[in-house]
This record gives C-alpha cells, sequence and structure tokens, in this order.
C-alpha cells in the first residue's frame, strides 16, 4: 500500500503584500524551472480562484487545485494538499491578495497566511522593488513582523537561518524581541528591479534582517498577461503564451538562486525528519507537529475507513487518509461495474471545476466523460448524469444557440429525468435565452425557464454558505454546502431553493432552483464541504442509468474502463 506523510512534501508558498504582484507570473516560471529539473512540482492555488490552476495544468501541464481556508478546514486542505502531491517531489502555492487579506478585509480567515500555517509551509514574500529603494526594507520589515490575531493559539514557530543557509524551526521563546511568531516568511524575491539596483538592495535587507533574498526578478517587456471580467484571460486567448513562459523559466535560473530557493522548500520536510530526533526545545515543536498531525487523522463524512489488511493497490484506486496514523493511503474503488458514466461539459465556454469536485465524484463511483457543448453535435454516449461549470457561455453564446441538437438533445435528456447539475455558466445554459456581450439574445437549451442577461458589473460575490429551504433531491431542507459567488451575468429567474449568507455580515439573498433531478443556480459549490451531494447526486444516476436498462436502451460503454481526471 503507498503511503505518504503530508509532513514529509518539500513546498514553498509565494505571497505578496497585494494582488498584482506578480505571484501568478513567477510561479508559473518557478514551476517552469522546476520542471526543467526533473522535480515533478505540483502546484496549487490559494482561494477559490479557477483561473490560475487552468494556467499551470495546460500551459506548464502540472496538475494544479484549489487549498481555500473558507470552503475547507485544517483537515480537509492537508488532504487535498497530499491528494495533490501524490505523485510529485515538490509543491509550490501560489498565494492570493495580499499574504494576510482574509474574509471581509479585516481578517486573516481564509487568508494565505492561514494556509501557510495550516500546511506549516515556508513563505517566499515577492516584493516589488519599482521606483523603490531603502523604502522596500520598511515594506519587508512590516510583514516579517506583523501577525494577525490567532484564536486558535497554536504552537508559535519563529524562523531560523543556520549558517550553511538551510533554515529550521523552534519554538519561539517566551520574551522574544521578534514578533514573527509563525508568519512563516522564509525568504524574499524582488520583483522588477534592475540587475545594477538587485545586489545593493539584496545586501542592504539581508543585513537588516535574517532572512535571506533568494532572488529578483527583472522588468520584462515581452512578459504579460493579460485580464478580463472574472480575472485572468484563457490560456488559449495569449498568444505564444508557452513561449513566453519558457524564456521566463529560462531568465529565472539566471536571476534566482534556485538551490537557496529548493532548500528553503525542503524546510518543511527537514523540519518534519528533524523532529523525531531533537530534544528540549525541538522535541517541543515535534510533538507540536504530532498533534497536529493527529488531528488532520479526524476527516470529514466522505472518506472511509481503509480496511483492513489490505496490502494492495490498484492503479486507479482513491487516495483517503488512514484515520489512526494520519498517513494517505490508496485504497481500491467499490466494484467498477457500479460506476456510472457522467458527461462534463468541458470547452471555451465551459471551463471552471474544482479539482476536489471532479474527485469526490469518481470516489462516489461517477466516471467522467468529458464532452462539449460548442463542438459536439451529442452527448457522449450512455452518460445518465450531466455537469455543466462555469466559465464564459456569454461569450460564445452564438455558438451555443446555433448548435441546435446540442441543445435539443440535453433538454429531453432532462425531461427523461437525467440528473444534471449546473453553476453559474451552467445554469444560464440550462436556461431558455441568453444575452451576449453585444446585447444579441441567443436560445440556450431550454431546461429551465428563464433568461441571462449582462449587468456591467459584478454581482454578488465572494464567499456564501448555502442552506436548504426546501426539501430536495441533492440537498434537504437545513442542510448546507459552501460555495463562492463571481458573475456579471444575472438572470430573471435564480431560484429560492436556498439562501445565500455572507460569512462576515448579515447579507443574505435567495438563490438555487432544486427541480426533480435538476440543481442549478450562480454558486459555484465546493463538493467536499457538504459531501452527502455528491453522493447522491451519483446515486440518482446509477438509478436513471437502471431506469434506462429497464426500458431496454444500450448503455454503449464499458464499465471496466474509466476516464482519469
Amino acid at each position: 500500500m503507498d503511503r505518504m506523510d503530508w509532513k514529509r512534501i518539500p513546498r514553498i508558498l509565494l505571497a505578496a503584500p497585494s494582488s498584482g504582484s506578480g505571484k501568478t507570473v513567477i510561479t508559473c516560471g518557478l514551476l517552469e524551472a522546476m520542471k526543467r529539473r526533473g522535480l515533478a512540482p505540483a502546484a496549487f492555488k490559494c482561494g477559490p480562484d479557477y483561473i490560475d490552476p487552468m494556467f499551470h495544468r495546460e500551459i506548464l501541464g502540472v496538475e494544479s487545485g484549489n487549498l481555500d481556508g473558507f470552503f475547507q478546514n485544517r483537515e480537509l486542505m492537508r488532504e487535498s494538499f497530499l491528494w495533490g502531491c501524490r505523485e510529485a517531489r515538490i509543491a509550490v502555492i501560489e498565494g492570493v491578495m495580499g499574504y494576510f487579506d482574509g474574509l471581509g478585509g479585516v481578517t486573516s480567515r481564509a487568508s494565505s497566511w492561514e494556509t501557510a500555517k495550516w500546511l506549516e509551509c515556508p513563505v517566499i514574500l515577492v516584493a516589488d522593488g519599482r521606483g523603490a529603494s531603502l523604502s522596500i526594507a520598511a515594506a519587508v520589515q512590516g510583514f516579517l513582523e506583523f501577525l494577525p490575531e490567532d484564536p486558535a493559539k497554536e504552537a508559535e514557530l519563529e524562523w531560523q537561518q543556520t549558517k550553511d543557509g538551510k533554515r529550521f524551526a523552534k519554538p519561539l521563546k517566551e520574551g522574544s524581541s521578534r514578533q514573527r511568531r509563525g508568519n512563516g516568511i522564509c525568504g524574499i524575491l524582488l520583483n522588477r528591479v534592475s540587475p545594477g539596483m538587485y545586489p545593493m538592495l539584496k545586501e542592504m535587507l539581508e543585513k537588516r534582517f535574517s532572512v535571506p533574498v533568494v532572488g529578483y526578478v527583472p522588468k520584462l517587456d515581452w512578459l504579460h498577461l493579460e485580464s478580463r471580467h472574472l480575472g485572468l484571460k484563457l490560456p488559449g486567448e495569449i498568444a505564444d503564451l508557452k513561449d513566453q513562459v519558457e524564456r521566463f523559466a529560462q531568465k529565472l535560473e539566471e536571476t534566482v538562486d534556485m538551490e537557496l530557493l529548493l532548500s528553503v522548500a525542503g524546510l518543511a520536510s527537514n523540519q518534519a525528519a528533524a523532529g523525531r530526533d531533537a530534544d528540549t526545545d525541538e522535541a517541543a515543536a515535534g510533538r507540536a507537529a504530532g498533534e497536529a498531525g493527529k488531528a488532520a487523522a479526524g476527516r470529514g463524512a466522505h472518506t472511509e475507513k481503509t480496511k483492513e489488511g489490505d496490502t494492495e493497490a490498484e492503479e486507479d484506486g482513491t487516495w483517503q487518509t488512514d484515520k489512526a496514523s494520519g498517513i494517505l493511503c490508496r485504497t481500491r474503488l467499490p466494484d467498477r461495474c457500479r460506476e456510472v458514466a457522467v458527461g462534463v461539459a468541458r470547452d471555451e465556454a465551459f471551463c471552471f471545476y474544482y479539482r476536489d469536485n471532479l474527485r469526490l465524484l469518481q470516489q462516489a463511483g461517477a466516471r467522467l466523460e468529458f464532452f462539449s457543448p460548442i463542438h459536439h453535435s451529442s452527448l457522449p454516449k450512455g452518460v445518465s448524469g450531466l455537469l455543466l461549470g462555469g466559465g464564459y457561455p456569454e461569450l460564445y453564446a452564438r455558438q451555443l444557440g446555433e448548435n441546435t441538437h446540442m441543445r435539443r438533445e440535453i433538454r429531453q435528456a432532462a425531461q427523461d429525468g437525467m440528473p444534471i447539475l449546473g453553476e453559474c455558466g451552467g445554469f444560464l445554459y440550462l436556461q431558455e435565452w441568453l444575452e451576449d456581450e453585444t446585447g444579441a439574445v441567443h436560445p440556450m437549451a431550454g431546461v429551465l425557464s428563464g433568461s441571462g442577461f449582462g449587468t456591467g458589473k459584478l454581482g454578488r460575490f465572494g464567499y456564501v454558505t448555502l442552506w436548504a429551504r426546501e426539501d430536495g433531491i441533492y440537498v434537504r431542507k437545513g442542510e448546507q454546502i459552501r460555495a463562492h459567488e463571481f458573475h456579471y451575468w444575472d438572470s430573471d429567474c435564480c431560484g429560492s431553493s436556498m439562501e445565500a449568507q455572507k460569512p462576515i455580515g448579515s447579507r443574505k439573498w435567495l438563490c438555487m432552483r432544486q427541480e426533480g433531478r435538476i440543481l442549478a443556480g450562480f454558486p459555484h459549490l465546493y463538493y467536499p464541504s457538504f459531501p452527502e451531494l455528491p453522493r447522491r447526486f451519483v446515486e440518482q444516476c446509477r438509478e436513471y442509468q437502471h431506469t434506462r436498462f429497464i426500458r431496454g436502451e444500450t448503455m454503449n460503454h464499458d464499465c471496466t474502463e474509466g476516464h482519469k481526471w
């Protein structure tokens, strides 16, 4: 049985004082540089954003997922991190917004800092040096010394540097003059500075602070990532992006001390190993880490206990945490002939999916069959359920409307009782009409009544907890699931099956439509926060499959083969 300990995985988190500091492009460059070194990196993005992980996956060929302190508790985050690192030798985590920025703009909850803390992850602070010199030191000092309020009051750690450049952690001594208790910053990377200024800035910062400057990024006129209303443009829309990233990675090899950076990344795994042999202060740190490991062993309802005596692992098994040891193990899937094919829309218009959501569907027994509502004329043969994710259907409304056969087939499948989940863009597609960017209106699938239209502004933005107001097949009255909304388009029929509550403040609104075997609305759901939803959805798909079998319809697929995401 394959075993993995999350503490042994070398890892770094790239943070910055604010958005727009260059985290995304630097993360891509470092991932490419690590690939060249044969390090097989895993990538992660803090927060609910879809597009940065798409860059990691589609441009670099590096699997990427989300780490989110609102969607996940500490145990779920560690489980998701470990699953994402199952074939990696190092992990690179891209932060979100400013390092300490969290829910409501005034808390550190769900911030990059919280993620680094929960994963005991060394942090590289990306400091913008454009148009500044000594003032950079003031900004760096503020970040090194700032510590948000921490209700949990967990073991406080201070990063220290040894003579050989390697770094380790030990408990902060009482009364220490340094107040960098546990904020995890272990290195500085200067962005947008000139080659001539860098040596002086590096010497100044390292003389003032016991934190190494690992390198710099010069201003590069040929490197650019464009944006649109939901964030960065999609990877396929930026000409020569792969070439840009490859050139940038080569530049980073020249301007970043990669050996030092990798040494900082190995800090976390070295710390875990050192904790077993250390005594006095180090032993106390090891015991604290052990308690965190025990806490990580307790999982949510969606994990099943590893079978005793199971010593072999099938290649396409699931990854689950052993409750006794806190170590991730590969276990066998349920009977493979119990799998059911689920069609997942994935193309230019529908591309926003949380990796953890797809993983839970697969663990529940779904075999994912990807298709394009734009380019394909029919659904994949034999599918017994549909998942229509978010994206940009408003940009492709004409093409979607012109694909009459696909729209008709989806509408007929819904009328026939096929289970369907639709989120944001997928919800817009399921309705009758959709307005495009020019104001022209196009026919959609017509599964649900209603029309989608542009508002010209961001509506109902941010994290929400959804509470079911009525019983449905997937979510019953009183049950809740966490989600995120971010859209410039709206609908004249958003639904009222659930109530959305903001995590900070009292704002709330009605949303979601549960109609028979259809659940759809603007919120992007995070399934691990309510794992019964994917379980119930897959079970409804099985019932639909069984009904079709009784009616004598051919399923046209082999239950012995599956699709891996």
